[in-house]
C-alpha cells in the first residue's frame, strides 16, 4: 500500500512541476519556434509544436535524470 501512496505521490510531483515548466515556457512565447508548424484557415487555427515538444522533453528528461540519478 505505501508503494502505491509513494507513486501516486511521485506523479503529483512530476506533475505538478510539468505543469509549473510548461506554464512558465507559455510567458515566453512558446510555440513559435523554427520548427513548429501552424496552419491557418478561415475558421480553424491548427498548431502542430514539433520543436516545442522536442525542447519540453529534453528539459523534463534532463531535471527527471537528476532527480533520480541523485538517489
Amino acid at each position: 500500500m505505501r508503494e502505491i501512496a509513494r507513486m501516486l505521490i511521485m506523479v503529483g510531483v512530476v506533475s505538478l512541476l510539468a505543469g509549473g515548466i510548461f506554464y512558465a515556457v507559455s510567458l515566453f512565447e512558446s510555440g513559435k519556434l523554427p520548427g513548429d508548424i501552424v496552419f491557418s484557415g478561415k475558421k480553424v487555427t491548427v498548431y502542430i509544436p514539433i520543436a516545442s515538444c522536442i525542447v519540453a522533453s529534453l528539459v523534463l528528461t534532463l531535471l527527471l535524470n537528476l532527480f533520480f540519478k541523485s538517489h
